[in-house]
Order: C-alpha cells, then sequence, then structure tokens
C-alpha cells in the first residue's frame, strides 16, 4: 500500500519524513525542469520577437507558480527556483535540484549559504 501524504498543510517533518516525500518533490521538480527548459529554448528562439518572447516570459511564470503550489501542498517550503525546505522545528532539511537524494539542514537563520550536508 502506498504513503498517505497530507496536502495544503504546512508541517514539520522528521528526517525520515523529509527522505520519504524527497523522491515526491524531486519527480515534481524534474517535470518543471524539463518543462522550463523548453521553454528556455522558445526564449532563445524569440530573442527579436518581443510579443512571443513576453508570451514566453508569462508561461514560465505560470509553471515556477505551479511548481511552487505543488510543493507548499506537500507541507514543504519553495525557498527558490527548484530550491525545497522542510521545516523540522529546529530548522530546515534542505534539497536543491540536482543534490539527487542528498538532504542538507540549515537554521532558521543561517539560510541556504549555512547549509550543512546530512549524513
Amino acid at each position: 500500500m502506498g504513503q498517505v501524504i497530507k496536502i495544503n498543510q504546512r508541517q514539520r517533518f522528521s528526517l525520515d519524513e523529509a527522505r520519504g516525500i524527497l523522491p515526491v518533490v524531486a519527480k515534481i521538480t524534474e517535470r518543471a525542469v524539463d518543462e522550463f527548459s523548453h521553454l528556455e529554448e522558445k526564449l532563445n528562439l524569440f530573442q527579436h520577437d518581443p510579443q512571443k518572447w513576453h508570451k514566453v516570459e508569462e508561461e514560465i511564470g505560470v509553471l515556477l507558480n505551479r511548481w511552487s503550489e505543488k510543493v507548499s501542498k506537500l507541507g514543504c517550503i519553495p525557498k527558490g527556483i527548484w530550491l525545497v525546505d522542510f521545516d523540522n522545528g529546529e530548522g530546515y532539511y534542505c534539497w536543491r535540484y540536482g543534490d539527487h537524494s542528498n538532504l542538507y539542514f540549515h537554521g532558521y537563520q543561517e539560510g541556504f549559504a549555512g547549509r550543512i550536508p546530512i549524513n
């Protein structure tokens, strides 16, 4: 039987819970990154067509908002493009697209620059 995932509730995650939901976050993010790459290619094609350029920019905005909403529905906190925090009550477990299945930790005050790997 599959894992039950609460939606639309910001929550605190244990390390095991964050690791358990990370594959879902990673899959959502990977799909969004793929779509973003396609839109980025379109931007390059439309460099000299302001109307088409603007339309693609709007599509990118919609994509980023949709990604952020999906991540938030899982109880996570989108902190930047392809960057997700999992509140643990003492700070955040942190994941960025490209980190694969690795999680990091940083306190509430340190932010991304202060993150350290979790073994």
